[in-house]
């Protein structure tokens, strides 16, 4: 079957015109015309050169040479004035370009006039950090020897109940750690009467209670043995409440909620982790508690107030950045449940373990003891 050939692109018509020029016979046919290699280097790059001149020859032809555009030394690449009658012209009557609306240049309407405007969130301050004290005052914790009793080292007394069994009662009064400690209650009423957090309104100084307690886990499946509490009645007194073996949980427990029945809890990180943990473990022994007055969380005004000034809003930092003080010989938080067991195991066995419980004791009462000044600070500021 016979077919007619094909008649050439317009690639291989310009091709072969550029392929005839260069050997000076522009009349050759296409079919004569010797096309070079892609791979020939130098002269496919001459070649394609020659097919792009061709190209901007005929589009010439046929569309005419472009038109130099002359610069004219009025027009300037800066944002052009709005045009009469535009909605731009008709909002700088009302408020003029450079006029700040609400801090910064913007439309009557309250929108922005696009790129004109900088973007305020690449705008913010890098904030303020505060400074440490370079020499913070130090808190000391007693040291004690494995041959000391319990008793002798915390001076505290068994309390005993028929229902509930027996515990340890460790009561002293917050000057004995420290002087400063001994102006909290002024404070602290000089605050409720300025009424400056609603969670103290209608409360009395007497009212408050600073709780934090230490157990075995992050669960309340675990026991806890040491539940911390603060009370301004007269002088701030405070009570640690310890369990010396795990079946005086129970009356530690009862014990406290006898004491902080109606009153206005203080605590640091409490909504999350105390409450639902003093909660969870009464629940376990059966015993009837009821919820707080109120509850102030320390934790959740501190990041509210100092997450811009401080490099973490932990309570020892905010002890140090605050309150000017550090601690000494102090128990971190990770080594206490270890301890605890430790002690446990002691005192059964030789009636001792006070080297072990009197950093843990020291370190509950050192952080009620600041959450009191932190509040404190945190409504004179």
């Amino acid at each position: 079957m016979n077919s007619e050939p094909r008649p050439p692109t317009r690639a291989q018509r310009l091709q072969a015109a550029a392929l005839a020029e260069q050997s000076n016979a522009p009349n050759a046919p296409p079919e004569t015309a010797k096309t070079p290699r892609a791979s020939s280097g130098g002269n496919a790059r001459a070649l394609h050169k020659r097919i792009r001149e061709v190209l901007k020859e005929q589009t010439q032809t046929v569309y005419g040479a472009p038109q130099e555009v002359e610069s004219t030394p009025e027009f300037t690449p800066e944002i052009a004035k709005p045009a009469a009658g535009s909605w731009e012209s008709l909002a700088d009557e009302i408020v003029p370009q450079n006029a700040p609306v609400n801090g910064r240049r913007g439309l009557a309407t309250g929108a922005n006039r696009g790129a004109s405007i900088p973007n305020p969130q690449k705008a913010t301050a890098h904030p303020q950090w505060l400074s440490a004290p370079a020499a913070p005052r130090a808190i000391l914790c007693a040291n004690h020897g494995r041959e000391v009793l319990l008793h002798d080292a915390l001076c505290g007394e068994e309390k005993t109940c028929e229902t509930h069994g027996a515990h340890y009662l460790v009561s002293r009064a917050a000057s004995e750690y420290d002087a400063a400690f001994s102006f909290l209650r002024a404070r602290l009423a000089a605050l409720i009467e300025r009424e400056t957090f609603p969670q103290f309104s209608g409360a009395n100084v007497k009212d408050l209670l600073f709780v934090d307690i230490e157990t075995t886990g992050l669960s309340a499946s675990q026991p806890l043995f040491l539940i911390g509490a603060l009370e301004l009645q007269n002088e701030p007194q405070l009570s640690l409440f310890l369990a010396r073996d795990y079946p005086e949980e129970r009356a530690a427990l009862a014990a406290f909620h006898e004491l902080a029945r109606g009153k206005t809890l203080v605590t640091f990180n409490g909504k999350s982790f105390d409450w639902p943990y003093l909660a969870g473990r009464s629940t376990a022994h059966r015993l009837n508690f009821s919820d707080p007055r109120a509850h102030f969380d320390l934790l959740h005004h501190a990041r509210r107030t100092w997450k811009h000034s401080l490099p973490n809003c932990k309570l020892q930092t905010l002890e140090l950045y605050l309150c000017g003080r550090t601690r000494v010989d102090d128990m971190p938080g990770s080594q206490i449940p270890a301890a605890y067991h430790e002690f446990v195991a002691t005192h059964a066995a030789t009636g001792g373990g006070a080297h072990l419980m009197a950093p843990i004791l020291h370190h509950n009462a050192l952080d009620i003891l600041t959450m009191a000044e932190l509040v404190c600070l945190a409504g004179e500021s």
